[in-house]
């Protein structure tokens, strides 16, 4: 079992403490306002199919899991100058959604966010950090958590849902059709935006106030709304995500 408690100190301990080995949080919540899941590099229609699809249809779905000659369609090479883009549009739209705390995010950018992910959230979890899927995964299970109030999930779940995320995204001509940069460059958008929803959950949960817990899932609640997915009349199963 996975506690989202936990997981989400261990990787903002990396992003805020390196080398100090002490878990923190932003000492608030930021929100990034500016998130475009409609983005048309990335499969919008995949992520709300996966969110209100039936457990038990994802477990019949042939294909499910994905072979290895599938999955290159869905990673990618990493380049550098990719990465920087995204870094300075997040700390742009970060800084935008909350202009006075600029240097606080600034603080926090100084760490590598997209090797905590790999090491602290994506491989722990099953999940490939060079996967486009793989980041819509986290994405929408870590903004569920967080809507939902829950701090424990369990691989098997996480697992679920990956493996039908990569089954629709697979099965999307326009998936195959970018390039390696634009899969980077969406994987890591949402990356971001993870590890954003995480440090946000720890705080909520380590200060324990209930108003800013509404706050924050109503804030997710809506992002996901403008998508057809609604992240409050779902459950997490074993099987993946089901409708109440």
């Amino acid at each position: 079992m996975m506690r989202m408690r936990s997981l989400a100190g261990a990787l903002i301990g990396l992003m805020l403490a390196m080398g100090g080995g002490h878990s923190q949080d932003f000492g608030m919540v930021m929100f990034n306002d500016s998130i475009d899941l409609t983005n048309s590099y990335v499969a919008q229609s995949a992520m709300a199919s996966v969110a209100n699809a039936n457990a038990k249809a994802n477990a019949r779905r042939p294909g499910s899991t994905a072979g290895k000659k599938a999955l290159r369609t869905l990673g990618f090479r990493r380049d550098p100058a990719v990465s920087a883009k995204v870094k300075a549009r997040f700390r742009s739209q970060l800084v935008q959604s909350n202009p006075a705390q600029a240097a606080i995010v600034d603080a926090a950018l100084k760490a590598d966010w997209l090797k905590g992910y790999g090491a602290e959230i994506a491989r722990p979890n099953g999940l490939d950090a060079r996967n486009l899927a793989d980041a819509y995964t986290a994405y929408l299970v870590a903004s569920w958590a967080l809507v939902n109030n829950v701090e424990t999930l369990s691989a098997r779940s996480i697992k679920a849902v990956r493996d039908t995320m990569r089954a629709a995204m697979i099965a999307d001509p326009k998936i195959s059709r970018m390039t390696d940069g634009q899969k980077q460059e969406a994987a890591e958008d949402l990356i971001y935006n993870t590890v954003l929803v995480m440090a946000n959950r720890i705080h909520i949960s380590k200060s324990g106030d209930e108003s800013l817990q509404r706050s924050a899932a109503k804030n997710y609640s809506d992002l996901f709304q403008k998508q057809g997915i609604d992240l409050a009349a779902l459950t997490l199963t074993e099987g993946g995500f089901v409708r109440r």
